[in-house]
């Protein structure tokens, strides 16, 4: 994305072409290993740590983040000791150095919450700009880069990993803001977030709407929802069939 000749890419400005697709590339390669590690067991989070490091696997500043993020967690779980974690450089003295320029840097992120939250923005979508609510997805960001983005003026944190999201609860990561799940919910995890969101946006199954709303019931709160409605009747994809929506009222009230 091209901002005054300049390249931008999660709130971090590239001057390069050749940083930006580097930083792009690391991009994926992180959302791969999410995807597909169990981010919750420090012994496999060790594992990649250390092999990325030694591989060199990560240079830009979207990568080195990511690095120094699995270090604080590995060095804060008590189970990992420093002489365990292979050596790289701290993120701040390499950002230095880079043409990366950190989302922290308040203009960045007061520049980038107007853009979505000005009159244009609202017309295109036929809306007014106060009708406008602009949920920043905070993922992979720490407890003080959320604060930093709060302070810029996001109303409205959209978190999608459960366990991520009660880490940075407990650090008031999300003070002064509205908190909200966005991703993908197992039940099992239900009663970590009821009382903790304000809203849970990706109900796709009466089973686990019941879930929730038999937690919510134990807190003696009303949890509000949305629904996802599978209107096309794919077979691969979530959702709840329209034809069978209105039988289960309780869910909707």
């Amino acid at each position: 994305m091209r901002d005054d000749k300049r390249f931008i890419l999660d709130g971090f400005v590239f001057s390069t072409r050749k940083d930006y697709e580097r930083a792009c590339k690391e991009k994926e390669t992180i959302e791969y290993l999410v995807a597909n590690s169990n981010m919750s067991d420090m012994k496999a989070v060790l594992k990649i740590y250390n092999k990325a490091v030694e591989k060199k696997s990560f240079q830009t500043v979207i990568g080195l983040e990511f690095i120094e993020n699995m270090r604080k967690r590995l060095l804060s779980s008590g189970i990992v000791k420093e002489n365990q974690l292979a050596y790289v450089p701290v993120v701040p003295r390499v950002k230095e150095k880079m043409s990366g320029k950190s989302i922290t840097d308040k203009d960045v992120l007061e520049k980038n919450v107007e853009k979505y939250k000005n009159a244009y923005e609202a017309e295109k979508a036929g809306k007014k700009p106060e009708d406008i609510i602009l949920v920043a997805a905070s993922k992979m960001n720490d407890a003080e880069r959320v604060q930093e983005a709060i302070r810029a003026g996001i109303e409205v944190c959209g978190e999608n990993r459960v366990q991520e999201l009660l880490e940075k609860y407990e650090q008031n990561a999300y003070e002064g803001a509205d908190l909200q799940f966005i991703g993908t919910l197992q039940t099992n995890k239900v009663k970590f977030l009821v009382g903790k969101v304000s809203l849970i946006q990706s109900v796709g199954s009466v089973h686990l709407g019941e879930a929730i709303a038999k937690e919510a019931a134990k807190h003696g709160i009303r949890q509000d929802i949305l629904l996802e409605v599978n209107i096309g009747r794919e077979q691969a994809k979530s959702g709840i069939d329209p034809d069978k929506l209105f039988s289960h009222e309780d869910l909707l009230q």
